[in-house]
């Protein structure tokens, strides 16, 4: 999992800041500043930047990070105070689990089970309907399409695949241009 997470060191990296600042939900920050710490930081209120060890002279603000799942239309404004973002390995949907891909086949991820040893789920759709109606068929012709569609859908797993969603989970504190909502509850930060 640590492949997926981009660290406070990376961020200081100046291309990876310019590339962020010109994404479409970044557009709205004054600045975006690299915290070092995932926690509790204390900035300066006029100038918004870290502050290591304050003077009795200067007023600062104690900020808290908080997480927050990417999604379309998230947009944010002002200081930004980043500490890492991170791509979430896929996730799949039960109900695209069981929506057929291709042939009316579907080809799910890996799960492993008790004895940690991965399954490849195969899922056919069939219409009994359809199988009712052709009785004349007998039962070795069935078979044979059968193992046709399977090892054809094995040869070319890619194109039989569910397709599982990545998201970008972002670590900061931060404001958000206008409150996103999900029915009756304002957008979740986790």
């Amino acid at each position: 999992m640590d492949d997926y997470i981009i660290t406070p060191e990376m961020l200081k990296i100046p291309m990876i800041k310019e590339k962020l600042l010109q994404c479409e939900e970044f557009s709205g920050i004054e600045e975006l500043i690299i915290l070092d710490s995932p926690n509790i930081a204390e900035v300066n209120i006029e100038t918004g930047q870290v502050v290591t060890s304050p003077n009795s002279d200067e007023k600062t603000k104690i900020i808290q990070t908080k997480s927050v799942i990417i999604e379309s239309g998230l947009r944010f404004k002002g200081k930004f105070y980043l500490y890492s973002f991170t791509l979430t390995p896929a996730v799949y949907d039960t109900c695209s689990l069981l929506t057929p891909v291709k042939d009316n086949i579907t080809i799910g991820p890996a799960i492993f089970d008790n004895n940690f040893v991965p399954i490849t789920p195969v899922t056919f759709f069939i219409n009994p309907e359809l199988m009712q109606d052709n009785l004349s068929l007998s039962k070795e012709c069935t078979n044979k399409e059968f193992s046709e569609k399977l090892l054809k859908a094995w040869q070319n797993r890619e194109e039989y695949l569910c397709k599982g969603i990545r998201r970008i989970i972002i670590r900061g504190s931060f404001e958000f241009e206008e409150p996103i909502s999900r029915g009756d509850e304002e957008y979740i930060i986790i």
